[in-house]
């Protein structure tokens, strides 16, 4: 995950490829384990247990980032959002449905709560 952000924030015009694979990664991180239904994922009282990846998916990134590493998730994070052109291939990437934006949006929050959730 933290080389697909890091990449894409290197050069993103042309990595907007990794997008897909970010939004995979919230989607498939340990979606196949018992940690799903672990106690930190009860405790975050997620409003979707489908979200329950992509916490894991902070709360792991964050245990391996070194604070230089931090800024560049949280970079990452925050120029996601309805006003950057890479947010709607963001949400194109894997999504589809009627709520792909919501649910795009809500990985990513659920991502950052994981990754800050104990910072």
């Amino acid at each position: 995950m933290l080389l697909k952000i890091v990449a894409f924030m290197d050069d993103p015009q042309r990595r907007t490829k990794d997008l897909d694979d970010i939004r995979g990664l919230l989607v498939q991180y340990e979606a196949d384990s018992d940690r799903v239904f672990s106690d930190v994922v009860i405790d975050a009282a997620l409003q979707d247990y489908g979200l329950a990846p992509s916490f894991l998916l902070g709360l792991d990134l964050r245990a391996l980032c070194r604070e230089h590493e931090v800024v560049v998730v949280h970079s990452f994070l925050d120029a996601m959002h309805e006003d950057n052109p890479a947010w709607m291939a963001f949400v194109r990437a894997r999504g589809d449905g009627d709520h792909v934006e919501e649910d795009a949006r809500a990985q990513l929050d659920t991502f950052r709560r994981g990754f800050d959730h104990n910072a």
